[in-house]
């Protein structure tokens, strides 16, 4: 038993840690919130949690069928995409401002992190086939299976989260503006570019 679950909670960490760190816009708006606030990534995997704690108490009581219907996906995948060009258009607007007066994305690093999650659709693909699977199979060691699943998963999203916005805040002292203007840049295009992608996606 103990080995079991040991092995289990290292699948749900090592599932976590890779789905964080692939390309996407939750470490796109990493970097850019990191540069204002050296614990945005821990900030933003909160505002993560606050999304996926829910997710775990619905697909516990059965109504994740419903959750990651298709049609939601597909509903999810449009108006995620608007929210994420519209913040890659904010982003990019703030690019050219003062140093004095810059912020980057706008809203706090918790809000970032709902918002980021929520819109994207690798959310509904990862609960609706490996999430589900994983928590599934932590719900058979019982209340406290359920309870590590969502911590190991909450820890494997804020480790490398907080590790990007702590590198970025180190290292901003470096950075000159041209510097700091083409990495908002990068970003901003990347958000928008993520945005059309979803948009473009339920119509292919």
């Amino acid at each position: 038993m103990e080995a079991s679950i040991v092995l289990y909670l290292l699948s749900v960490a090592g599932v976590t840690f890779i789905g964080t760190i692939a390309p996407g816009p939750v470490v796109v708006a990493t970097i850019a919130k990191g540069e204002e606030n050296k614990h945005a990534g821990l900030l933003m995997s909160l505002g993560i949690a606050l999304v996926n704690v829910p997710i775990v108490v619905l697909i516990r009581f059965g109504l994740g069928s419903f959750l990651f219907s298709a049609r939601l996906q597909d509903i999810a995948s449009i108006g995620g995409g608007i929210v994420l060009l519209l913040m890659g258009i904010m982003l990019l607007r703030s690019t050219g401002k003062l140093a004095d007066k810059r912020k980057g994305l706008p809203g706090s690093s918790i809000l970032t992190g709902v918002l980021v999650w929520v819109v994207n659709p690798y959310f509904y693909i990862f609960w609706a086939t490996v999430g589900m699977s994983l928590l599934m199979r932590g719900i058979e060691f019982g209340f406290v299976g359920l309870v590590l699943f969502v911590v190991v998963q909450w820890g494997f999203v804020a480790l490398p989260l907080e590790l990007i916005s702590q590198g970025v805040f180190r290292t901003k002292r470096f950075w000159s503006e041209h510097t700091r203007k083409i990495v908002f840049a990068v970003c901003s295009f990347v958000l928008a570019g993520f945005g059309i992608w979803f948009i473009v996606s339920v119509f292919l």
